[in-house]
Parts: C-alpha cells; structure tokens; sequence
C-alpha cells in the first residue's frame, strides 16, 4: 500500500529529521538547537519545514560532526520508517534521503 504525503516532501522529512532528534536528545534540547539555529543562521523557525537538509547542515555545524555522527542512525530509521524504505543495505543519510524522494514520488503518482 502506498503512502500519502499530505504535507509534501520538505515537510515530512524534516518532521522524520525532529522525530529522530527528539526521541535522542529530547524536545527541550532539540527546541534549544532549533532557536540556535534561527538565530545564528537568520532562518525564521517558521522556515525550517521548508528546509530540511539545510537545517541537519547547520545542526551538524552547531553540534560538530562526531556527535552529529551519533545521531545519523537514528534519522536514517526514521526516514526508513515514514518513507517506507525497505532496502535492506545500511546507507548514510544522503542515500537515504535520496531513497525517501524515490518513495515520495512514487507515492504522488
């Protein structure tokens, strides 16, 4: 059966990015970086749904890159789930991403 993505593809994966990093480091930490984020890169919160890759960009240089590693695995297994991606191979973040766009216009069609 296929998903339907009622709020677009920015939108869902960026909810998949804020589900991961709650579950991990919690939502008043993750509400921290999100405001560190706006602040230090004048993106208004509002804009976050509508840019997902550039937010991880800038949690990655908030956080540093070891400790953004620590967090990938769960992002990408969130994106599996909500995208529905059943490769079975492991793939690092840009692949899935990559994997969840295939899904998302399969999906649409």
């Amino acid at each position: 059966m296929a998903v339907r993505f009622e709020k677009g593809f920015q939108a869902t994966l960026f909810d998949c990015i804020d589900i991961a990093l709650t579950s991990v480091l919690g939502k008043e930490s993750v509400r921290t970086f999100y405001y560190s984020i706006a602040e230090r890169f004048n993106i208004p919160l509002l804009e976050f749904q509508r840019r997902p890759l550039e937010i991880l960009d800038h949690f990655q240089e908030v956080l540093g890159e070891t400790a953004f590693k620590g967090l990938e695995p769960s992002i990408i297994s969130s994106i599996r789930v909500v995208f529905q991606i059943r490769e079975d191979k492991s793939v690092g973040l840009s692949k899935i991403v990559e994997l969840a766009k295939d899904s998302y216009l399969r999906a649409e069609m």
